[in-house]
Order: C-alpha cells, then sequence, then structure tokens
C-alpha cells in the first residue's frame, strides 16, 4: 500500500512537495532553489495554523528530500517537533565516490561533474529536534552506508 495512503489511514495529515523541476513543477532543480523550496513550504504552513496545529509538525525527507529536509530543519531549528529522514545521503560527494569510485582518482574531473554538493553530513549537526534515520538495504540508488 502506498506510503501516503497508509499515513491518512493512521490519522496523520500530510503536506508533500514536489520540488521545482520534479513531477510536473516548474523550473530546474538546483541546490540552492531546492533550499529555498524547502523554507517556502514551512513559510506557507505557517500560515496555516487555523486548519493545522502548528505545534505538531514534523518533517518527512526522502532521499534527496532527506537533504532538503535536513537543510529545512537546520535553517527553522524551532519549528519542528521532530524528523524522520529516509534513505537520503550525507553529501554528494560522498555519494559520487560510493557509486563512481574510479572519481577519486580523478578530482578535477569529479569536480567539474558535480553541480551540487548538499553537505548534509555538517548540517545535521546544526538539527535540534530529534531525528530518526532509517535505511534499508534494497535502495537501488542511495547505498545504506550514506545515512551514517
Amino acid at each position: 500500500m502506498d506510503f501516503f495512503v497508509k499515513m491518512h489511514q493512521y490519522g496523520f495529515n500530510l503536506l508533500t512537495v514536489a520540488y521545482r523541476g520534479y513531477s510536473e513543477s516548474e523550473g530546474h532543480p538546483s541546490e540552492a532553489g531546492l533550499k529555498l523550496d524547502g523554507i517556502a513550504t514551512v513559510n506557507w504552513i505557517k500560515t496555516q495554523g487555523h486548519i493545522v496545529d502548528l505545534n505538531k509538525c514534523w518533517m518527512l525527507g526522502r532521499s534527496l528530500g532527506g537533504a532538503v529536509a535536513i537543510n529545512t530543519l537546520a535553517e527553522m531549528p524551532d519549528f519542528f517537533q521532530g524528523a524522520l529522514i529516509e534513505n537520503t545521503f550525507t553529501g554528494i560527494s560522498e555519494m559520487a565516490d560510493k557509486l563512481f569510485p574510479f572519481l577519486k582518482a580523478i578530482p578535477t574531473i569529479k569536480k567539474a561533474m558535480l553541480k551540487i554538493n548538499w553537505g548534509s553530513g555538517e548540517t545535521i549537526k546544526k538539527v535540534r529536534c530529534p531525528t530518526l534515520f532509517i535505511t534499508g538495504t534494497d535502495d537501488t540508488f542511495v547505498p545504506p552506508e550514506m545515512i551514517e
């Protein structure tokens, strides 16, 4: 059963976001743009106090959404009660090392190829709310050790 359907059955209210350049959203994805999307989403939620209990907001981020979530949690440390981060990565550079080990030997090519950094391994140090990290060995894109 779809994750979001199941969460709704358990009584959770969810806001899901299709970031710029994903799904049918306009624009092109960039690290700076996706970070702005995360902050803008929370700022919008803050205007919805008449339909959302602002004291019970949690963050959920999966894969690239985990990186957006970690940045948003760090930028807005007092808003969320907690976070669930699923199969995300410490950084794009580290993930490239795992997926393409030969690039470690050619740092100039690796640097030229990487358009984004997403240093979530450093950013997570700024997150103050309780955070549960979830990973699985069946993920075909993000290696499980990226969550460490």
